[in-house]
């Protein structure tokens, strides 16, 4: 299994770091044509911007005039005049000083999650590593084991024994 993901790796790093196929374009189709002093003159003799000409209304009466102006627009500056102001209301003072207080309390409070996530991240592995070295130190000691076979002399035969 080691053998086959490290030959995957090996292909995908060769695939990677592989430059691209490039076509090879002459340098003749980028070339630009020459243009004599008058042709030059020619094209930079206006060298400006083009203001707007003219403006059409969005909306305009079959006959092409503005169309009539609508009733209600004209109300509603008077409209507007008239309404009492929130200072005369006691219940919409009270309602935006506790929406200010709210906001001004949100915008204290706010917190990143990706900081706090961070730093309870860097917290667990030190706790982690802490843990590890803390019974490296006073754990018990692992058992040894061998693989490789005894080479105790009672249990090697010659062949003359056999």
């Amino acid at each position: 299994m080691k053998h086959k993901l490290f030959a995957i790796f090996l292909v995908l790093g060769i695939a990677a770091l592989s430059p691209a196929p490039i076509r090879d374009i002459s340098a003749k189709d980028h070339e630009l044509p020459a243009l004599s002093p008058e042709q030059m003159a020619a094209n930079q003799q206006f060298n400006g911007r083009y203001g707007v000409v003219g403006s059409v209304p969005l909306k305009t009466n079959e006959d092409g005039t503005a169309p009539d102006p609508v009733p209600g627009d004209a109300t509603a500056a008077s409209t507007i005049a008239s309404a009492t102001p929130i200072q005369s209301n006691p219940k919409a003072v009270e309602n935006l000083t506790h929406a200010k207080k709210r906001l001004n309390l949100a915008q204290e409070v706010e917190t990143t999650p990706w900081l706090l996530a961070l730093v309870l991240g860097v917290l667990g592995f030190g706790a982690f590593q802490g843990l590890k070295v803390w019974m490296d130190k006073n754990g018990p000691a692992p058992k040894q084991r061998s693989y490789a076979p005894s080479t105790s002399s009672s249990s090697i035969k010659s062949l003359d024994d056999i």
